[in-house]
């Protein structure tokens, strides 16, 4: 209702329900504040605010009040909040972690989650929900009416007779937790939300049995219902139960039927034999009865083959749907265990390659995504049981040193990643921490080692070299000062120690009743030590006195350190917290930074990479987390551990990680921009790639990027061979960001410069030629088939076709005004047209005469074609388009011939195969998606879609034999996929580091014995 009343309310109005009460009561504002308040909420010069601007006002007034001079408020005060947006965000933290406890915040987290409606290529928006929908348990009814309660007090959500929403998009945008929420499982949400809706429209439809799930749907939905079932409400429960019992119910009455038509057959089998016995009886007789004879037992004959083929049609649905339930299980296990699901996936495909069937689409899915998602290098095993509590990298990276709970050390050659060396120590190591540190030189290893001291281990005889004891407690973290001189431990009984290196002399005791001293952390020049605990917050020491320097100071409550790291940069402290977050401080003055979400259970270990970019944090949750350490932007997540994650730790390039953990195990993780693809990630361009074209003997790449460069790449190994920097001002500010194109011999490679084409020499890397410049930016370059003619093209519609040879013009011709801006083009086969992707559909124009012979909207009037292609034969045309749509017509009516639906933003790359029997496209949706063309009159079937990109993919390439796709786009990365199968199948095998375990084949593969992988 007070929204109601307030978008009545015109833009003065609004400013005296502001202001005049705040006077009222002795407050005022600082000139300039209201009209930014107005401003940031819609209101300013449009009459009325936007939808849902109160709960961001009212949040916004509160938040600056808190930070006000005086009585006034002040522009510093709503500036430190972030503005109307980050003060919702604020709110909602502060509601979350002060005013919940546990099983309310488990409850609050659903609300959030299911009233947000995920975007598919487009920002996440808010989503009204019944409120029945809420209810998961009726337990929780009451639990659940005072968390929606909470949170409509605080103005966060709205809440209406029998439904929810959140009161405003911009939490959704601004809240960090939320936003760690909805991308932690982002396709595991997908598949949550589609359940509910479909079973809303099963209870509306009174039940249908055709809305109920089916096939591969079921089985990821089973799958995902299996580990989450305390998410689901009744409903989602009952509709899913009854899919089970649908599906159980025809796959009886499927097993019936060809049990019915086998007994038949076989009956009529039975028949004609005995009639055949008795004929042939008779045929001395009657010649004439053998004849029919013959032809009744080939009846049954015929009658017998019928049913041996429906029993074979049987089993190869039944195969199909396993085929189908194990990539569903493979798509359910990515964010979870991802090596798992490559080897649900390669079972996958191996049930087609046994039966020398085409591996189903899902299948290839499932095995590209499982290949991207795996980021494990290798699994070691070497501690004899129980868990690996911590581990340390030499600073050369040819050494990891673990500590376990098998009372030893274990010191690893990275080359080998095989024990080298065994150290035994004398107490449980129970309690976590950081146990273990290499000195710098790597000769040297600082452990715990006692009850309650330390020992530091001569690494070439593995004898102690000196021990440390004085604690009065458990160790639980040590640590080497980076000139070697000093070493730090950190203990239970609240105190940190400074010891000398060479004498193990104890320098200092650092630690009080405010600062207890449980975990360490040297300052890179090892002037500082760094202390934190549970319950206390972090302490700076200096390590020449022992005094102490500051502690840190969070707003609104202290901090619960649970591991602590300085960055190697001196400007940071990174600590881990029991409530889940990631907090970075200001190292020179204890003040907090960043505060991060995305954690389900408490932080273990920190680590920050050697150029201090990055930040690793491990957690009880199983998983590991890669964090942009400057601005708390969430980078990757690594999981593939079956319990806690305990420590990591970065190798010297930044390249791999290495985890620690209670499964027992040490994983190293690729972490390096070029892992995350099927084949290869190439990593260069600095900023957004343009374009991307295959040199005719598939052995290299050329690509043009927003960052001013032409670089050109080895395929095979990813090597860039040659960088060619352009002239002129490139990237977002200028989005003339030409083309790149070889001749169809290879021997040349033509490019844009901005507003000039070149030739170059593809073998010498000289320039051959630059053709005369255009006034406005030259935006494309295309050989014909046979390598005469160079057609470039700029920014203004001028189109130029030029003798190859000698850089002679041979024509020049415009597109028309009402073109709208010139996007790609592309020469028929023959060489006789080129077609013009534009701003207003796509063009035809005659190379000869320059002039227009077809103009195709069928986009849409006015929309926009973004690419175009000839197929190999000159009869079709491909373009893609702002519609979201792939077209297919023909390229002398204009007919339509296919239309292809399945992007979810508009499209933009498109390439035919060199047989013209598949095409490549991409999207802003940030997939490639392959399609197999249907003959005529036959249905386009479901394309496999490549997923990894991270922002939209512009354009597409496909090597002539038609075994890998290039994409680039937005996320500066160039992204080579593998189509072929059996290249496909080694890659994952490559990748694996384990087995399926006789649990998951139980689970998974319905057997007691675990087959031998394919």
């Amino acid at each position: 209702a007070e929204q109601e009343y307030m978008g009545q309310m015109t833009t003065e109005e609004l400013r005296r329900a502001i202001q005049e009460p705040a006077r009222r009561g002795g407050w005022d504002f600082e000139p300039g504040l209201v009209d930014l308040l107005l401003n940031d909420i819609g209101a300013q010069g449009a009459g009325e605010p936007e939808p849902g601007a109160l709960p961001l006002l009212s949040h916004a007034l509160l938040a600056t009040w808190e930070r006000r001079r005086g009585r006034t408020f002040t522009l510093d005060g709503y500036h430190a909040i972030g503005g109307v947006r980050g003060a919702i965000a604020e709110t909602a933290e502060s509601v979350f972690t002060d005013q919940l406890n546990g099983q309310q915040q488990d409850l609050a987290r659903e609300v959030f989650l299911r009233l947000t409606e995920l975007g598919e290529g487009t920002e996440d928006t808010r989503r009204r929900a019944r409120l029945n929908e809420l209810v998961r348990q009726s337990t929780e009814a009451t639990q659940l009416r005072t968390v929606l309660n909470t949170l409509a007090e605080a103005r966060l959500i709205t809440l209406n007779e029998d439904s929810a929403e959140v009161a405003h998009e911009a939490l959704i945008r601004e809240w960090q937790r939320l936003h760690e929420w909805l991308t932690d499982d982002r396709d595991g949400l997908r598949l949550h939300r589609h359940l509910t809706d479909s079973a809303h429209e099963w209870e509306t439809r009174g039940h249908d049995p055709a809305e109920l799930y089916r096939g591969a749907r079921l089985a990821q939905a089973r799958e995902w219902a299996e580990a989450n079932e305390g998410r689901l409400n009744e409903s989602e429960r009952a509709f899913l139960a009854a899919s089970i019992e649908q599906e159980h119910h025809e796959s009886l009455e499927r097993e019936v039927q060809r049990q019915r038509e086998l007994e038949a057959a076989q009956k009529l089998a039975e028949s004609e034999h005995r009639a055949a016995t008795r004929l042939r009886q008779r045929a001395i007789y009657l010649a004439g009865a053998f004849v029919l004879a013959v032809v009744l037992a080939g009846i049954a004959f015929v009658f017998s083959r019928q049913a041996t083929a429906n029993a074979k049609l049987a089993e190869v649905e039944q195969q199909i749907s396993f085929e189908r339930e194990l990539s569903a299980s493979a798509i359910s296990n990515l964010s979870t265990d991802p090596e798992r699901s490559i080897l649900l996936s390669l079972e996958a495909v191996n049930i087609s390659l046994k039966n020398d069937q085409p591996v189903l689409i899902e299948a290839q899915d499932a095995l590209h995504r499982s290949i991207q998602a795996s980021r494990v290098l290798a699994t070691l095993r070497g501690h004899d049981a129980g868990t690996v509590w911590a581990l340390a990298v030499s600073n050369d990276g040819n050494r990891l040193a673990t500590i376990g709970d098998d009372r030893t050390v274990r010191v690893w050659d990275l080359g080998t990643n095989r024990v080298i060396a065994t150290l035994q120590v004398d107490t449980d190591i129970g309690g976590g921490g950081h146990g273990v540190a290499f000195s710098p030189d790597g000769s040297q290893l600082l452990t715990v080692k006692g009850e309650a001291d330390a020992a530091l281990w001569d690494l070439k005889t593995g004898k102690v070299i000196v021990d440390l004891a004085g604690h009065e407690a458990h160790i639980s973290t040590v640590a080497f000062s980076s000139n070697g001189k000093m070493l730090a431990t950190g203990s239970d009984d609240g105190t940190a120690k400074l010891w000398g290196a060479s004498t193990g002399r104890e320098l200092f005791t650092l630690g009080d009743e405010e600062a207890f001293a449980l975990y360490v952390s040297f300052s890179p020049d090892g002037k500082i030590l760094y202390t934190g605990s549970d319950g206390f917050p972090v302490t700076a020491w200096d390590t020449a006195t022992g005094e102490k320097l500051f502690t840190s100071s969070e707003p609104g409550g202290g901090t619960d350190v649970t591991a602590i790291a300085s960055s190697p940069d001196a400007t940071r402290i990174a600590t881990g917290d029991f409530d889940t977050s990631v907090k970075t401080w200001d190292a020179t003055t204890g003040a907090l930074l960043l505060k991060l979400f995305g954690h389900s259970s408490y932080v273990n270990g920190l680590s920050f990479s050697p150029d201090g970019k990055t930040l690793a944090t491990a957690s009880e949750d199983g998983t590991v987390r890669l964090w942009d350490a400057g601005t708390g932007k969430a980078l990757l997540l690594l999981s593939g551990h079956k319990s806690g994650v305990l420590s990591a730790a970065f190798s010297p390039d930044g390249q791999s990680l290495y985890s620690s953990s209670r499964d027992g195990t040490v994983k190293v993780w690729d972490i390096s921009p070029s892992a995350g693809s099927d084949a290869l990630n190439l990593v260069g361009h600095t900023d957004r790639v343009a374009t991307v074209t295959y040199s005719p003997d598939g052995e290299q790449l050329a690509t043009l990027g927003w960052d001013g460069t032409v670089r050109v790449w080895d395929t095979l190994t990813g090597e860039q061979l040659r960088l060619i920097q352009l002239e002129g001002e490139y990237g977002v500010g200028n989005a003339i960001a030409g083309d790149v194109t070889y001749s169809p011999d290879g021997k040349l490679l033509a490019y844009n410069d901005l507003h000039t084409t070149r030739i170059m020499e593809v073998a010498s890397g000289d320039e051959l030629m630059a053709l005369d410049p255009f006034e406005s930016g030259a935006l494309g370059v295309l050989f014909n088939r046979d390598g005469t003619r160079l057609a470039d093209a700029d920014v203004d519609g001028k189109i130029r076709i030029h003798d190859s040879k000698s850089g002679k013009t041979l024509i020049e011709f415009q597109l028309p005004p009402e073109s709208n801006g010139f996007q790609q083009f592309a020469f028929s086969p023959d060489g006789n047209h080129l077609a013009f992707a534009t701003g207003n559909g796509s063009y035809v124009y005659d190379t000869a005469t320059g002039k227009q012979s077809l103009h195709y909207t069928g986009h849409g009037e006015g929309v926009r074609a973004s690419g175009v292609t000839f197929s190999p034969d000159g009869r079709w045309i491909a373009t893609s388009g702002n519609d979201s749509t792939i077209k297919i017509w023909d390229a002398k009516t204009g007919e339509d011939i296919f239309t292809l639906s399945g992007h979810t933003g508009p499209t933009f790359g498109v390439v035919f195969s060199v047989d013209g029997h598949m095409l490549v496209t991409s999207s802003v949706d940030r997939t490639v998606k392959v399609w197999t063309l249907p003959a005529a009159g036959e249905s386009v079937p479901e394309p496999l879609t490549l997923y990894g990109n991270t922002g939209a993919v512009y354009r597409v390439a496909l090597s002539l034999d038609g075994t890998r796709v290039v994409s680039v786009g937005r996320d500066h990365v160039v992204r080579i996929y593998q189509l072929n199968m059996e290249d496909l199948i080694t890659i994952a095998q490559s990748r694996l580091t384990r087995q399926l375990t006789d649990e998951e084949c139980k689970k998974y593969l319905h057997v007691d014995v675990c087959p031998s992988m394919p």
